[in-house]
């Protein structure tokens, strides 16, 4: 079969030259997979969860949660809070919960001291979260503050 004049032809491709350049693009995936895979591996394997009653110290704050209780769907976590003034102290707090996800705590105008703002005194509050529709008994509460960030594993 001629090829009309003036019709450009491309690059002639065989059979042979496109199994040589699929087995090289193989080949650089498989590099670059192991390259990631050794990156990879070097990584922490994430937060350890701290104990209930140690001062945890997050960036600049000291934390230490005190203990967890529940009523009805509400749950209070006593925390103590220090080393830095702090006009939201509980901005970076968050508890997560089975069946509900992530929660924020809930803002009251109750009798108990909020985490409202924060001295370098160390200084007792009270966190709660609406716990409607979680299930199980075991929670996380985390905290980040700037780029650090702590975790408690809290059990009725």
């Amino acid at each position: 079969m001629a090829i009309p004049p003036g019709t450009a032809t491309l690059w002639p491709v065989k059979t042979r030259t496109l199994l040589l350049l699929s087995i090289v693009t193989g080949l650089a995936i498989l590099v670059a997979g192991g390259i990631q895979l050794i990156r990879v591996s070097g990584q922490e394997s994430g937060i350890p969860n701290r104990a209930v009653g140690e001062v945890v110290s997050v960036a600049d704050m000291d934390v230490t949660v005190e203990g967890a209780s529940a009523n009805g769907d509400e749950l209070t976590v006593t925390i103590t809070l220090g080393g830095v003034e702090d006009d939201d102290a509980t901005e970076g707090f968050e508890l997560v919960a089975p069946d509900v996800g992530v929660l924020e705590p809930v803002r009251s105008d109750s009798d108990v001291a909020p985490c409202a703002t924060t001295t370098v005194t160390p200084t007792r509050c009270e966190l709660r979260f609406d716990l409607a529709g979680a299930g199980g008994d075991t929670r996380t509460l985390r905290y980040q503050r700037g780029d650090e960030r702590a975790r408690w594993l809290l059990s009725d």
